[in-house]
């Protein structure tokens, strides 16, 4: 199973929108909020738990990731923290619509509409 884009956070602001989109919407779809989220969502998690070799492996703990070097066995390790962060490319391009609300530390609705649904075709909309 490819990941088709291949991306991860950099330079690149449309990349990281698309990312920062996808993050978004499974955090939704699962509940977590975004901005502060305590569990990576399952979609960011999939090359880890399936140990997918030179896989895309995040962390939410990015100070600990970065202290340690950024590799695992399964290669680089990215920093879910870091999605919602412009320290990377100067934005958040892509991150956070406009109708939910995460000031609370909620997830804010019905965020999955009702069970089912999950990011299995894209993220791109919830349930209807």
């Amino acid at each position: 199973m490819h990941h088709t884009p291949a991306v991860a956070l950099g330079t690149d602001k449309q990349n990281n929108a698309g990312l920062r989109r996808t993050w978004w919407y499974c955090c939704l779809a699962e509940n977590i909020n975004p901005k502060k989220a305590t569990r990576l969502p399952l979609l960011f998690s999939l090359d880890k738990k399936l140990n997918i070799s030179n896989g895309f492996t995040y962390a939410l703990d990015c100070n600990g990731v970065k202290r340690n070097g950024a590799q695992s066995n399964s290669g680089t390790v990215y920093c879910g923290g870091d999605i919602s962060s412009p320290s990377i490319d100067g934005g958040t391009d892509g991150f956070g619509d406009s109708s939910s609300s995460f000031g609370d530390g909620s997830a804010g609705g019905d965020a999955g509409g009702g069970g089912g649904g999950g990011c299995g075709g894209g993220c791109g909309g919830g349930g209807d």
